[in-house]
């Protein structure tokens, strides 16, 4: 059995298909560019190749290193570059870690041995939010401790590893493990009031078209960073009037397209939306200055404009909360929320937004009007 080239009807998006008897499984190669999707197949067909000579290497001994690698790489293609960026700087930690411990396959990737990083990670300093990653720059700590949800979050991804070997078939189905998360007191969420949103958006304007536009996304749409900068041209529908974002999970989410935002990302885009999303359709919004792939995120950027705006302590992500809280202060119900913000699991925006709903019972007794 071959892996072939599939093409979603609907995104464009190439996946790779390997159908057997009694299973038709599709893997997401998140590109509409065939080069770059052809290219990708071809490797697993020299898997499947090596699988079936027997030239795969033994369960167990795949080097950690090798499969962070492979790992990383899987997580840029099928999830994000954002994504991917932040799981290497856990994943360049745990290889450092396990090899100061004499460990380096994949079959070292044990409860215990987690259990001990964990210990480990909960006694270091923590880096600050803009600090640097080792070979890119001198790093500077906040004097405080790793927090416990860094932690929780960094097992998470050490317990995605584990299962990505055991899919690639490096370790046996009985070596994942289950690890109860650190408790942690939950903080009551940030966000923007309206008139500091326009305000962020005045300050944003006079420091470039390309901020302007990032800013005014998040807002108007409360998509990560990681959707926002994995976009193209073709993810806005002026027609329609909608924009879309690639979101976790491979999704795809879709939000209406406000008149305000179309008529940034046309200054920003230098046409008109409905030449930029056709002819443009498969070129990223936020390019790499490189030329190559997109943005990883403009966190430089907003932070100056943050600090311009005297809103120091405002981030990407307290955008994303600042959409959900003010539809939730505009009485937009919950699952709805949950809808636009791409929650799979209504609870989390509960957690959120939920007391932020109003609170008038005389006008629900009205709406019943019996």
């Amino acid at each position: 059995m071959a892996w072939k080239l599939w093409k979603h009807p609907k995104t464009k998006v190439y996946y790779a298909r390997l159908q057997t008897r009694d299973k038709d499984i599709k893997r997401s190669l998140r590109t509409t560019k065939k080069g770059e999707a052809t290219e990708f197949v071809r490797q697993l067909d020299a898997k499947q190749v090596a699988d079936d000579l027997g030239l795969s290497i033994p369960t167990g001994k795949k080097r950690l290193k090798d499969a962070v690698e492979a790992f990383l790489e899987d997580v840029e293609i099928n999830v994000s570059k954002s994504w991917a960026y932040d799981c290497k700087l856990v994943l360049n930690r745990v290889v450092a870690f396990w090899r100061s411990k004499q460990k380096k396959y994949v079959k070292d990737l044990t409860l215990p041995m987690v259990k001990t990083y964990r210990t480990h990670r909960l006694k270091e300093k923590a880096f600050a939010a803009n600090a640097k990653v080792k070979g890119l720059g001198k790093r500077s700590t906040t004097g405080k401790p790793v927090s416990r949800s860094t932690v929780n979050m960094e097992a998470t991804i050490i317990h995605k590893l584990v299962k990505f070997c055991i899919d690639q078939e490096w370790l046996p189905q009985s070596a994942i493990w289950s690890l109860p998360r650190l408790p942690v007191k939950e903080k009551p969420i940030k966000y923007l009031s309206r008139d500091q949103v326009h305000h962020l958006l005045e300050v944003a304007e006079k420091h470039g078209t390309e901020i302007h536009a990032y800013i005014a996304i998040a807002a108007h749409t409360g998509f990560r960073n990681s959707s926002i900068v994995g976009m193209t041209w073709g993810h806005i529908d002026p027609n329609a009037g909608r924009i879309s974002a690639p979101a976790k999970g491979g999704k795809l989410i879709t939000v209406k397209l406000s008149s305000a935002l179309a008529e940034i990302l046309k200054d920003y885009g230098e046409d008109t939306l409905e030449k930029l999303s056709k002819t443009h359709r498969n070129e990223w919004l936020f390019p790499a200055p490189s030329g190559t792939g997109h943005v990883v995120d403009l966190r430089k950027s907003f932070e100056k404009v943050a600090k311009a705006a005297k809103l120091d302590w405002v981030t990407p992500h307290v955008l994303r909360h600042t959409f959900g809280s003010l539809l939730a202060q505009e009485g937009v119900p919950i699952q709805q929320i949950a809808n636009l913000m791409g929650h799979s699991d209504v609870r989390v925006t509960m957690k959120h937004y939920a007391a932020l709903l109003p609170s008038n019972l005389d006008t629900a007794i009205d709406k019943l009007n019996l």
